[in-house]
């Protein structure tokens, strides 16, 4: 790729998608179908995985709610949290 010149990644207008995705179910299936490939089909990593983002986006959320004093003020302020 040296050889080519620098790369640009940005926006264009030229891109064209190969496969049509009529309806949205279509793409909610492509997205399923690659995320768990790239999980190597792994039921275990799939259920780490989703334990994990769970751990993730709730901890912040029960901070909040059963802390108290700056623990409490942390999980108001966290971005998981949307209570702002």
């Amino acid at each position: 790729m040296k050889a080519q010149g620098p790369i640009w990644l940005g926006l264009t207008d030229r891109a064209v998608s190969l496969t049509p995705y009529e309806h949205l179910s279509d793409i909610r299936h492509m997205v399923t179908r690659t995320a768990y490939a790239q999980l190597g089909y792994s039921p275990l990593v799939l259920a780490g995985t989703l334990l994990g983002l769970t751990m993730v986006y709730l901890a912040p959320v029960m901070t909040a709610l059963f802390a108290w004093g700056i623990s409490q003020m942390a999980g108001w302020l966290a971005p998981g949290s949307s209570w702002r």
